[in-house]
């Protein structure tokens, strides 16, 4: 129709001021595109009302839709979720991707595992502190030949949970953490350069370090649960049982519906697999 199409890509209450900032003559006569990320089973109640403003709402992830979906039954909007569109993020491995360990400080003959995430998607979300007692559970005592890889952005966002990070990789001789901001092409070289990635998270609206990570056909040990599961299964990635539980998140980010606590024990086992059987490790990073 006449206008053309806006495509929003942001959540409900950024699309919102994305009206707001233009006069309605502008947008009215517009096919009008909202592109969404919750990550926990219910997305929040006032979403619902701006999905009336949409023409389509586009998800990452079945589990994200699905999520948008419960919102729109509990505010008695059900006919709205026709308006919903998986879309699921595209992951290609760039050009000129190759493995520079020295870079990243990463030593020869050690297999490297590691855990990444941005601090402003909340701590209690991506869990680093999952992965790292998982880590310990499956080797009580440092190794020489293995080391976990914490790679952090924005640690500053929580002062306290930064504070605790450091303190648990000040303990262990095996485990190291990088702060250092990267470019795009460093953090695939990043990527390419280590052998394992852990993601205890307890929930993604899509999962796209795993997916990269799963691109470069490294292996993955991650919480089987959300996002993950359209484009992972038990033989394409160490899949971990998870338990739904409430959401709790410190930072207040996420208050709604729940979430999956990742079973460490099992979790300790699929790591100390891979590690101990690398050629087990290489045929699943191949699957995936």
């Amino acid at each position: 129709e006449p206008g053309g199409v806006w495509l929003i890509h942001a959540n409900a209450p950024e699309a919102a001021f994305a009206l707001m900032a233009h006069d309605p003559a502008d947008w009215l006569g517009r096919y009008r595109i909202g592109y969404w990320a919750w990550e926990t089973t219910v997305a929040p109640p006032e979403w619902a009302r701006m999905v009336r403003w949409m023409d389509e709402i586009w998800a990452p992830s079945t589990f994200v839709a699905d999520s948008i979906a419960t919102t729109l039954r509990q505010a008695n909007l059900p006919e709205l979720a026709d308006r919903l569109r998986v879309m699921p993020h595209p992951v290609q491995v760039p050009a000129g991707v190759r493995a520079r360990p020295e870079r990243f400080g990463l030593t020869a003959g050690v297999t490297h595992a590691l855990v990444m995430f941005d601090a402003r998607s909340a701590f209690a979300r991506k869990n680093p502190w999952g992965a790292i007692e998982a880590w310990t559970r499956a080797f009580p005592q440092a190794r020489s030949d293995a080391r976990l890889v914490i790679k952090g952005s924005e640690l500053s966002t929580d002062p306290g949970a930064r504070s605790r990070l450091e303190g648990l990789v000040a303990a262990r001789s095996d485990m190291v953490l990088i702060e250092e901001r990267l470019s795009s092409a460093e953090l695939w070289d990043l990527l390419a350069s280590i052998d394992l990635l852990i993601s205890l998270h307890r929930s993604e609206g899509f999962g796209l370090v795993p997916a990269e990570v799963m691109a470069l056909g490294k292996p993955v040990v991650m919480t089987g649960w959300s996002g993950v599961l359209d484009f992972a299964d038990d033989q394409s990635a160490a899949l971990v049982p998870a338990r739904l539980v409430n959401v709790h998140d410190p930072s207040g980010a996420y208050y709604t519906g729940q979430w999956g606590e990742p079973d460490l024990d099992a979790a300790a086992r699929a790591i100390s697999d891979l590690i101990e059987h690398p050629d087990k490790a290489r045929r699943l990073g191949a699957q995936g």
